[in-house]
């Protein structure tokens, strides 16, 4: 039952008693000497003000009992929370209490912890956010996102910090729970670079793949020429070859040399054409 309806509760009984037993008293006053029942009415007032304190009393002890039940069972979650978790004083940032979690996390011992800060648990570079950080007000529990701490050894780590403002010891502080998330920070980065590195293999593919079909772009138009402007010295040279065989006259075998020195010449002349143009796209990046 809260204080406030217990008050309630016993200004109205103390307010009935002395009404009721005041008219009750006062029913006597012809049968009682004035003596007597002025001190038959300090006698009710002591025994209302007696009943008062002492109900006043046991709601209150009991009340304190539940308080430090309530503490108890607080301190032992505070302490058994698998999760590192300090309290600090706001205007001093000295560590007031840690648990077990953050002493075996960040080797310091609670001796240590004492006459530390919260700074003291940050790498430099994080000191300007936690200024600006501190300067704001909270209001209940409030995720402060990842941070980076530094172990005894010099190790740092990513941690997810969760902050409670609250009364310890009637001291003004902050409650803070720390979660290690340095797996899960590592995870993303690899992922990100694998990310990266698959990005630049595709864009690397897709290159190649231009290249390649520039390439066979190349070589279609190379081929094309080949076969077609081969095909006509070549096929005179096979049709001259086999006249010159049967020819007997010395002017016709004059005539068919004459005309086979034509079409070498010009087979040569599409070869230099072909040699040309290879070079051509060889500078151009086009072949690899």
């Amino acid at each position: 039952m809260k204080l406030n309806k217990i008050y309630v509760i016993i200004f109205i009984t103390g307010l009935c008693w002395a009404s009721c037993s005041d008219v009750l008293i006062s029913a006597f006053k012809n049968d009682i000497p004035h003596f007597y029942l002025e001190c038959l009415r300090m006698i009710n007032n002591i025994v209302l003000f007696g009943v008062s304190a002492f109900f006043l009393y046991k709601n209150i002890q009991k009340q304190q009992y539940q308080l430090k039940i309530s503490e108890a069972q607080y301190r032992s979650l505070f302490e058994s929370n698998p999760n590192p978790m300090w309290v600090f004083h706001k205007n001093t940032h000295v560590f007031i209490a840690v648990n077990d979690a953050a002493v075996a996390k960040y080797g310091f011992s609670r001796n240590e912890f004492s006459g530390m800060t919260i700074w003291d648990i940050r790498p430099s570079e994080e000191h300007e956010r936690l200024a600006e950080s501190l300067k704001v007000a909270h209001q209940g529990a409030q995720e402060m996102g990842a941070w980076r701490h530094i172990k005894k050894s010099g190790e740092l780590f990513w941690v997810s910090i969760v902050t409670h403002d609250i009364f310890f010891d009637q001291q003004p502080c902050t409650m803070v729970m720390a979660t290690d998330m340095t797996a899960i920070i590592l995870n993303e980065e690899k992922l990100r670079e694998a990310y990266q590195k698959e990005k630049h293999l595709n864009s690397q593919l897709a290159g190649n793949y231009e290249v390649m079909l520039s390439q066979h772009t190349a070589l279609q138009d190379i081929a094309w020429s080949n076969s077609h402007e081969l095909r006509r010295p070549v096929c005179s040279v096979l049709g001259l070859t086999g006249l010159l065989k049967d020819a007997v006259k010395e002017d016709e075998i004059k005539e068919y040399v004459t005309l086979l020195e034509t079409c070498t010449e010009e087979l040569d002349q599409i070869i230099q054409n072909t040699n040309r143009r290879i070079g051509q796209l060889e500078l151009d990046g086009r072949f690899l």
